[in-house]
């Protein structure tokens, strides 16, 4: 983990949008600060844009280095916490030596837009079935699902 926390200046200014961080992701040698993201390329549709997963609290990119992919998440809002949040769950999973957990890194300031750095976090990119594409094709098998439940727990 790195950076610096941001300043009050910083957290006053707007929040970046997913349309603002597609455009700064475009140019991922000025825009993040990490070196190996600097050198990557997020994945992109079509059209040529970066190829976003966007929820309600993040926008996540897939970001291919070379030999290696990570997934970068940029947040949508300003949370004064984040940072010690996630400190605290990266000291858990550490202890918890999860064998399905990933690392990841915290970074303050990640990625520049619109001038402005802002937080990100970094992990190796997971090739899976997230649960809704598991669970869509089951939902009408529901002991499936029920057994899926309870085992979920277990491997945490």
């Amino acid at each position: 983990m790195s950076g610096l926390a941001p300043s009050a200046d910083e957290r006053d200014r707007p929040w970046p949008t997913p349309q603002d961080y597609n455009e700064a992701i475009q140019n991922p040698a000025t825009s993040f600060a990490d070196p190996d993201l600097r050198r990557g390329a997020a994945d992109r549709n079509k059209l040529g844009i970066p190829q976003a997963i966007t929820g309600n609290f993040a926008t996540v990119y897939r970001v291919r280095t070379g030999k290696e992919v990570h997934g970068v998440r940029c947040f949508l809002s300003n949370v004064p916490d984040q940072r010690e949040r996630y400190e605290l769950i990266s000291q858990h999973l550490v202890s918890a030596k999860l064998p399905q957990a990933v690392e990841f890194a915290f970074i303050d300031q990640g990625i520049r837009v619109n001038g402005a750095w802002h937080p990100i976090l970094m992990m190796d990119w997971v090739v899976g079935m997230t649960l809704a594409e598991y669970a869509g094709p089951h939902s009408s098998r529901r002991y499936l699902l029920a057994l899926s439940s309870k085992r979920f727990p277990a491997s945490m």
